[in-house]
């Protein structure tokens, strides 16, 4: 059995970020989402966490398309993420 807390303290060093919005988009989903995700969706973000952030940037703002259907639905959810900080 994974120690999910351990591999959520080693993602969260992963996910920092060059860019305080790409921050906040990797925090959000790595505490309210990681956890509960399914061994794939898991792997696809600590996938996601070792590109560079051009590209993830351009994943987010759909200049280009995510590698796997797992690591868009990280996306997705990222969007959506920033989709309700920016209305509220």
């Amino acid at each position: 059995m994974k120690d999910i807390q351990n591999e959520i303290k080693k993602l969260h060093w992963k996910s920092r970020r060059g860019m305080k919005e790409l921050d906040l988009l990797f925090e959000h989903y790595l505490y309210q989402h990681y956890e509960n995700a399914d061994d794939t969706h898991q792997a696809a973000f600590a996938e996601l966490a070792e590109l560079q952030d051009p590209l993830i940037t351009d994943y987010l703002f759909a200049r280009a398309t995510p590698p796997s259907a797992a690591i868009g639905d990280i996306i997705d959810i990222m969007r959506q993420f920033k989709q309700q900080q920016l209305e509220s």
